[in-house]
């Protein structure tokens, strides 16, 4: 499921930064390492995987970053001090993914998990990515 993935990223992204509004999340723009564990769906098996990336960006609200999924409805989304929780139903041509997440960002770290059960004409698949993540200073100037 690729697109597991291109939604973590933005995501992670997103949350890795002082949080102070519900409808849009402010970024530190920089250089961000994340290390993820993800469920594979099939088989049980963890999947560890680390990425750096650059993000230039400094408002991401959380309805854009669900768009990876196809057309999504936030069913819930409550924000307490520095936690933020949601449950979320996406739906794209071919499946139809419910989605529960927790994220706790302090300063420039964060931390933070998503169970998705994904449902493929009969078949339900779940899968759960858990992340912590640090930014680890500025963007190269090539970047």
């Amino acid at each position: 499921m690729p697109y597991l993935k291109s939604y973590y990223t933005i995501f992670f992204i997103a949350l890795c930064s002082s949080y102070s509004s519900a409808a849009s999340l402010p970024v530190s723009p920089g250089l961000w390492e994340s290390t993820s564990t993800t469920t594979d769906p099939f088989s049980g098996r963890p999947i560890t995987e680390t990425n750096v990336e650059c993000f230039k960006e400094t408002q991401v609200s959380v309805e854009d970053i669900l768009e990876e999924f196809g057309e999504c409805s936030i069913s819930e989304k409550t924000l307490s001090n520095n936690t933020l929780n949601f449950l979320a139903k996406c739906l794209s041509p071919d499946a139809q993914a419910n989605i529960q997440g927790q994220y706790t960002v302090e300063g420039k770290t964060s931390r933070g998990e998503m169970n998705i059960a994904v449902k493929i004409g009969e078949s339900t698949f779940d899968s759960e990515i858990r992340w912590n993540a640090r930014r680890m200073g500025d963007c190269p100037s090539n970047q």
